[in-house]
């Protein structure tokens, strides 16, 4: 009876060791949607930091993205991710042209203009979370919400 009272105390033990390392330090970095490859811009991209702060940023092939930044802090329990934002970026005074720059928006883009970053409250907002290992040497993934999320190497 004793034996099966330690073995369940260690593995209890091992499991929150286990839920620690994949929620919270495994996730610090940069993660891309879709692909960890990256070529002249970056897809939508999270940043996660030690501190429990985030960063999210819209795809850089986006002409027409008038936000270019969320930021805010993070909490991971119970296979949900939870943000609380509390600044977001964005581009103001600008004018619509065609660029010589391909975008996703049919070379449409805002030119000119400044970025401006703004606290906002917000109530949290919460998504389904999972960390995925990787396997045989490929890249680590974050799923939220259903959407791939890759490991990159900046």
């Amino acid at each position: 009876m004793k034996r099966i009272f330690i073995i369940i105390v260690l593995l209890i033990s091992l499991n929150s060791l286990c839920q620690t390392s994949a929620n919270n330090k495994s996730i610090i970095g940069i993660w891309q949607a879709e692909t960890n490859e990256v070529s002249s811009a970056y897809l939508d991209t999270y940043r996660f930091y030690k501190n429990n702060k985030f960063v999210f940023e819209p795809s850089q092939y986006d002409g027409l993205k008038t936000i270019v930044k969320i930021a805010g802090t993070y909490k991971i329990h119970n296979a949900k991710i939870v943000f609380y934002v509390n600044s977001i970026t964005e581009l103001i005074g600008n004018k619509i042209e065609r660029s010589m720059i391909t975008t996703q928006s049919d070379s449409w883009a805002i030119e000119g203009g400044k970025l401006v970053t703004k606290k906002i409250k917000s109530l949290p907002q919460e998504a389904k979370f999972e960390f995925l290992e990787s396997i045989e040497g490929n890249k680590n993934c974050l799923k939220i919400d259903g959407r791939l999320f890759y490991e990159i190497n900046e």
